[in-house]
């Protein structure tokens, strides 16, 4: 996964891990005998511990060429996380599916997923296929207030970004819209 310079060029993120910090995996699942190639890379920005009660961001990855839950649910097709916190995954690249215990989600490139705490879910790329994201991992009860707030709704839980308020904002004052929006790294 690269992400872009103002000059267009690419960096990547072994570049960015050595620029910031975290950790970086490269990885290839849970099963030797059938290892995923190529293999994913996992940069971990930020990885902390929270207590409950406490308003807190737990987690911020970025996974290049990431299978997701794909390989869980080869295997238990009925398989589902439950998480006890909230998470923002953002498609940089890519398409698949997120599934509910009642219903399945398309999902592509520029689409924002949002999981909401306690609710059974999975989801991957398309069979045969991979994608990039980014995603935070965060709750307390500043954000358990977000419950009830519009656009973030646990029955609508992929967003194409461009149809929120936030996306028009954004269009307005960059030009274009987040779906569209490349990542840019500024050296300066």
């Amino acid at each position: 996964m690269a992400l872009m310079r103002e000059d267009g060029s690419a960096l990547n993120l072994q570049t960015l891990h050595q620029k910031w910090g975290g950790s970086l995996f490269v990885q290839t699942g849970h099963r030797p005998q059938r290892p995923q190639l190529p293999p994913r890379l996992y940069w971990l920005l930020f990885d902390h511990p929270w207590h409950p009660g406490q308003n807190h961001v737990s987690r911020a990855l970025q996974i290049s060429n990431s299978w997701a839950m794909t390989l869980r649910l080869e295997e238990t097709p009925a398989y589902r996380r439950i998480l006890d916190c909230f998470s923002l995954t953002f498609m940089l690249k890519g398409e698949g599916r997120l599934y509910l215990s009642n219903k399945t989600y398309p999902m592509v490139a520029g689409d924002l997923l949002v999981l909401f705490p306690g609710i059974p879910h999975a989801y991957g790329p398309l069979p045969g296929t991979r994608w990039d994201e980014f995603a935070l991992f965060f709750g307390g009860p500043v954000f358990n207030a977000w419950l009830d707030i519009p656009p973030l709704d646990p029955t609508r839980p992929v967003l194409p970004l461009q149809s929120i308020p936030f996306s028009r904002r954004f269009k307005q004052r960059v030009g274009v819209s987040p779906r569209t929006f490349r990542l840019e790294y500024d050296d300066q």
